[in-house]
């Protein structure tokens, strides 16, 4: 399956822009290479609230990336390898990798097509969000997230989009079933004045595990986008979520959600948002009904220090299995260039789940402290 995407990756380059591949300047080429090295103490290696496991790891990664910019063309490609190992309990040292694929053209003045593909494979969740809903431990997982979009001006007001996702979800925890998932959605965007626009979509996916049990959802969607600065932009939806569940269960479930990012002056970003909607997870073949609240803020200390914080709240019921989740989670740190290509980094993690499956309930501090150069 992921052989395929990548084939049809490569035709959409040959087939939309075989001219400019062949034709491009070492300006238009830039080649990044990057490698880290990063000091962790985790307190809870292994995800558990009575057998907690702390041990002190060494991070190694290694980067590529490759982007090219033409006039109408736009190609990225960026690969990471990492290795960690473990002080104590060696039998947790691994390797995990990512791949980022995506080309994105041009067709005419008013219309675009991209294609983008993301593969991970790692052994833990990348963020909050991810992380909520799945019950952790050491083991790994592979993903491949895989989309195609389609954008079209259609005069000065509206605009439309139409896309489809592909994603691959493979654990290797043996309690955990493979599952893949199909989307389709088009989105529909009005514009009222300079500062104020309207926003219309629908959607249909559908997931199916290998056992051949599989859901379906379709949602239909109204929202309004506000620009309150010339920088800073307010989005809000609402609508209505239509589920097939597993076990043929049918569902009306309301859906929401609200955005607010941009800067907030020239050294400070800002994302402010509340989600709310049901799911259908990889982990479990239930709908995971759930809302959720966060922020991250970036500020520049001075010219050579950052800093950043971000907060993370949800719930979640998973029906008809009578499990509930509740996970809180804050991570804060600071950059710092310490040269022009040597960068360096200390970072705090704090999360915490508790859920009527006691045996999912755990609580993690990590501190890590990293060094970067890119070249």
């Amino acid at each position: 399956m992921v052989i395929i995407k990548y084939l049809m990756l490569v035709i959409a380059i040959i087939a939309f822009s075989q001219s400019e591949l062949y034709a491009f300047s070492s300006k238009e080429l830039d080649i990044m290479n990057e490698i880290s090295v990063s000091e962790i103490y985790d307190d809870n290696i292994n995800f558990s609230k009575k057998n907690k496991k702390s041990d002190f790891i060494t991070k190694l990664n290694y980067g590529f990336g490759l982007k090219l910019e033409k006039k109408t063309l736009d190609i990225n490609l960026k690969a990471v390898i990492s290795s960690e190992l473990f002080a104590k309990y060696d039998r947790f040292n691994n390797f995990s990798e990512d791949v980022e694929f995506s080309v994105k053209k041009q067709l005419c003045k008013k219309a675009y097509f991209s294609v983008k593909d993301k593969f991970s494979h790692t052994y833990e969740p990348y963020s909050f969000s991810e992380a909520f809903g799945i019950k952790a431990a050491q083991y790994s997982y592979y993903r491949n997230k895989f989309n195609i979009t389609y954008d079209r001006e259609l005069g000065k007001r509206i605009s439309l989009s139409m896309l489809y996702d592909n994603e691959m979800d493979k654990p290797s925890n043996a309690d955990i079933k493979n599952s893949y998932l199909n989307r389709g959605a088009f989105e529909a965007n009005y514009i009222l004045n300079t500062k104020t626009g309207l926003l219309a979509a629908a959607s249909f996916e559908q997931r199916r595990f290998e056992d051949k049990m599989d859901a379906s959802s379709g949602k239909i969607t109204f929202g309004l986008r506000k620009s309150i600065k010339p920088r800073l932009s307010f989005e809000i939806r609402t609508g209505a979520d239509f589920i097939n569940s597993y076990l043929e269960n049918r569902y009306i479930k309301p859906l929401g959600s609200m955005l607010m990012r941009g800067e907030l002056n020239e050294k400070t970003e800002l994302d402010v948002y509340f989600l709310k909607e049901p799911s259908l997870r990889p982990y479990k073949q239930a709908v995971f009904e759930y809302w959720q609240i966060g922020f991250s803020l970036r500020r520049q200390l001075s010219k050579k220090a950052n800093g950043f914080i971000s907060s993370f709240y949800g719930q979640g019921d998973y029906l008809q299995l009578d499990i509930s989740d509740e996970l809180k989670g804050i991570e804060a740190g600071i950059n710092y260039d310490i040269k022009d290509n040597l960068k360096g980094e200390f970072k705090y993690k704090y999360s915490n789940l508790d859920s009527t499956d006691k045996n999912a309930d755990y609580r993690k501090n990590s501190f890590i402290f990293s060094l970067k150069t890119e070249f």
